[in-house]
């Protein structure tokens, strides 16, 4: 089996929302995270060809594909709507697909559920905090509870934790050598990340800490 076929089986399979679409405007990849976060199943959106794009979302892709002729990503927020009907306020980011030409024959794009976005960082004050306040500890500390909630890219760690994609990137680099998270991965589009089993038990104990530690006090 083709490591490309082996790399199209993977993302299909992932349950981060991804998505791929080629210059004609037809969907050709289509995770099972999308599928999660949209409503429509593979069959509905490529086999069957259902109309998933709106007008709107038209517009969007010509601005994209524009963009993306002079950079090599491109991250903007937009609403799209579920099958259910209701809407969905999204962050895109999106990266282009290069044939043998070395021309862009398709955008490759990755979906984050903004208002999930919001909610988490109203739970955690400090994710609003600017990276230069925060430790390398909290920052490390800070990635590996998102990764907690399953695999992840560097942008979606970045969007979950309010921390500059570039100091994710670095500390995951860190993070790795210490055995803490695996790289599960990696192409030249994406790269996904999980915590590794020393990575969980760290985490796992932090929180018990936490908890002695805020019990020490209440009874006190």
């Amino acid at each position: 089996m083709g490591a490309k076929l082996l790399e199209t089986i993977f993302l299909e399979q992932t349950m981060l929302p991804i998505t791929s679409i080629n210059t004609n405007g037809e969907l050709i990849l289509w995770s099972k995270g999308a599928e999660e976060l949209f409503g429509y199943t593979k069959e509905e959106v490529i086999i069957n060809k259902h109309n998933f794009l709106t007008s709107e979302s038209n517009k969007e892709f010509s601005l994209m594909l524009k963009k993306l002729s002079d950079n090599e990503n491109f991250i903007y927020k937009t609403k799209q709507e579920h099958k259910k009907g209701f809407p969905i306020n999204l962050v895109v980011n999106a990266s282009p697909v290069y044939n043998e030409e070395k021309k862009i024959c398709a955008i490759f794009a990755i979906f984050q559920n903004s208002s999930k976005l919001k909610k988490a960082a109203s739970l955690n004050p400090s994710l609003t905090q600017k990276d230069s306040k925060r430790t390398f500890k909290v920052i490390r500390n800070t990635i590996l509870s998102h990764l907690t909630k399953g695999k992840m890219t560097i942008n979606q760690i970045s969007n979950s934790t309010n921390i500059n994609w570039k100091t994710v990137e670095k500390h995951l680099t860190y993070l790795i050598g210490k055995k803490m998270i695996e790289e599960v991965f990696s192409s030249e589009y994406v790269r996904i990340f999980e915590l590794a089993e020393r990575g969980r038990s760290y985490i796992t104990n932090t929180q018990k800490e936490k908890l002695t530690d805020f019990f020490k006090i209440e009874n006190s």
